[in-house]
C-alpha cells in the first residue's frame, strides 16, 4: 500500500496542488484589482459572495495586501524547496530562499490572525475560530521547522514545513469546495464559508500527514 502511495501520490497530488495555487493566485489578483478599483469588478451573480464579503478588504487595504502578498510568495516558491534535485545542486540558495519564505509565511500567519481581529469574520464564530486556530498552528509549524533546521534535524524540518504548506493551501481548497457546493444551494454563502474553511484545511493536513508517514524514514 505504501509503495503505491509513493508511486502514484505525487502524480495525483501535485497537479491538484498547482491547480489550488492557481485558484489562490486568481482570487488574490481579482481582490487586489478590486481594492485598487475601489469596489467589485462585476456582479458575482446568485452563487457569488454577498457585497459585505469584499467590503472587509476595501476597508483594510494594507493588511489585506500584506497578508495576500506574503502568503502567495510563500506558496509560489515552496514547491521549489521540496525539490530534491534543486536542493542537492543549490543547497546555499535553498537555505536563503527558505529564510525568505519562512519570513513571508510568518508575516502571512500573523496578518491572518490580525485580519481576524480587525476585519469582521465573515461566516461568524466558525470562521473566526478557524482563522485563529490555523493562524497559530501555521506559526508553530514555521517556528518548529526553523528550530529543527538549526539543530540539523532535516527530516523533521521537512515534515513541519510540509504541514505549514498544507495549512497555507487550505484557503485555496476552501475556494474550490465553495465552487463545488454553492450551485447546490444547500445553505447561504455565509453559513458554509466557515465550515468549508475547516474542511479545506483538514483535507490538506490529512493528505500531508499521510505522505509524511508513508515517506518517513525509520530513525
Amino acid at each position: 500500500m505504501s509503495e503505491s502511495v509513493k508511486k502514484w501520490g505525487p502524480r495525483i497530488v501535485w497537479p491538484l496542488i498547482y491547480f489550488t495555487m492557481f485558484v489562490l493566485i486568481v482570487f488574490a489578483t481579482v481582490r487586489t484589482l478590486e481594492i485598487l478599483n475601489g469596489g467589485a469588478l462585476g456582479d458575482s451573480g446568485d452563487f457569488g459572495p454577498p457585497p459585505e464579503f469584499a467590503d472587509r478588504y476595501y476597508r483594510h487595504p494594507l493588511v489585506s495586501f500584506i497578508h495576500m502578498g506574503t502568503g502567495i510568495l510563500f506558496l509560489l516558491f515552496a514547491p521549489l524547496q521540496f525539490s530534491t534535485k534543486f536542493r542537492a545542486k543549490n543547497l546555499t540558495l535553498h537555505r536563503w530562499i527558505g529564510r525568505v519564505l519562512m519570513t513571508a509565511g510568518l508575516v502571512a500567519g500573523v496578518t491572518g490572525i490580525l485580519a481576524g481581529l480587525w476585519l469582521p469574520a465573515f461566516g461568524g464564530i466558525s470562521t473566526m475560530l478557524a482563522v485563529w486556530f490555523f493562524g497559530i498552528a501555521i506559526i508553530i509549524c514555521f517556528l518548529r521547522s526553523f528550530w529543527c533546521a538549526r539543530n540539523r534535524m532535516i527530516p523533521a524540518h521537512r515534515e513541519w514545513i510540509m504541514r505549514a504548506f498544507a495549512i497555507g493551501l487550505g484557503v485555496g481548497t476552501q475556494r474550490i469546495l465553495i465552487f463545488i457546493f454553492m450551485p447546490f444551494q444547500l445553505a447561504p454563502f455565509d453559513q458554509i464559508f466557515g465550515p468549508l474553511l475547516w474542511l479545506g484545511i483538514a483535507i490538506n493536513l490529512l493528505v500531508a500527514e499521510t505522505w509524511i508517514n508513508v515517506t518517513r524514514k525509520k530513525r
